[in-house]
């Protein structure tokens, strides 16, 4: 079975930087698995790297999809199995960064069910209020309405067109996926920080984002007819733009991206801690994930030759 490596775990844990480490230590290819990163022009709010880090270590799956353009974990898997077989191919380990939960764990394992929501029956559930099909949905798939937050229309809609297209509920077909094998022979592992750590991390990765020009941005981006699309609802371009059209001040958007962004690591940590697939790793003790992934990878002849090589010429 073809071996893949997965790096994720909450937002703000270093993921990017520790990826770029272990594509030239080990001789990678990084592939993007965060749901957001997909989308092309959002660039800041998702905390993509910057065009230095892009030239010079190519990542797929990043910056390749519309922002008007539907996009779901289906075509994710697709698309991701390409890039696998191409990478593979070339004689590299792919490493795959993110911490979209859903989408590492679809991508491991694959979807069970082959019927998938219908986008007509997207198209008549976004007539109504969210109130409305909210209500629904906790009538039809009550596990799935506890948990989907408020106001998250798009999951709302996803479900019942699910429901209305298969027959099933989309929560008894995610619960199948404990029982399911792996698609590839994977090392998942994560960064791992205290919360109060993160949560400074958190902080100050929002403030750059704004010194960086967050809300510049979201103003182009809005004036380019991308108000209303699914990556403008998330954290860092809502706040924005509320503050924008004068509900917010300014001062209280940047507050409220750093409040948001909490509460999404916590959920991020609650997902990740329930898997017991994940190797979790200190950010200061990084020779113990090395260890960890010359030992999964150790098959390998030409790893065995690379890290020879580069031994040899660092002593």
């Amino acid at each position: 079975m073809n071996k893949i490596l997965v790096l994720t775990g909450p937002t703000a844990t270093g993921k990017s930087s520790l990826s770029i480490e272990l594509a030239e230590k080990f001789n990678l290819e990084i592939v993007n698995i965060d749901s957001m990163q997909v989308y092309k022009y959002f660039n800041i709010g998702t905390d993509k790297p910057d065009n230095t880090i892009l030239e010079k270590y190519p990542h797929h799956l990043i910056s390749y999809v519309e922002p008007d353009e539907f996009f779901d974990v289906k075509r994710y898997i697709n698309d991701a199995d390409k890039i696998v077989e191409n990478i593979l191919s070339r004689k590299k380990i792919p490493l795959f960064v993110g911490g979209t939960g859903l989408y590492i764990k679809c991508f491991l394992f694959g979807i069970i069910a082959e019927e998938s929501d219908d986008s007509k029956l997207r198209e008549y559930f976004n007539q109504f209020s969210f109130e409305y099909l909210y209500s629904k949905l906790k009538i039809i798939d009550y596990k799935s309405y506890k948990k989907i937050k408020k106001n998250d229309k798009y999951r709302t809609v996803r479900a019942l067109s699910y429901f209305y297209n298969s027959g099933k509920l989309i929560s008894e077909i995610r619960e199948q996926h404990k029982f399911q094998k792996p698609r590839y022979n994977y090392l998942k592992f994560a960064i791992s920080f205290n919360r109060e750590e993160l949560y400074e991390k958190i902080n100050k990765r929002v403030d750059s984002m704004i010194e960086k020009g967050l809300i510049d941005e979201t103003v182009n981006l809005i004036d380019r007819g991308y108000e209303n699309t699914r990556p403008m609802n998330g954290i860092g371009y809502r706040e924005i733009k509320l503050f924008l059209q004068g509900k917010l001040t300014k001062d209280s958007a940047i507050n409220l991206i750093k409040q948001n962004t909490r509460k999404y690591a916590k959920r991020q940590i609650t997902w990740f801690k329930k898997e017991n697939d994940i190797t979790w790793i200190n950010s200061q003790n990084k020779k113990s994930i090395f260890k960890k992934i010359e030992n999964f990878l150790q098959d390998w002849l030409w790893l065995k030759i690379l890290i020879f090589k580069t031994n040899f010429s660092t002593n």
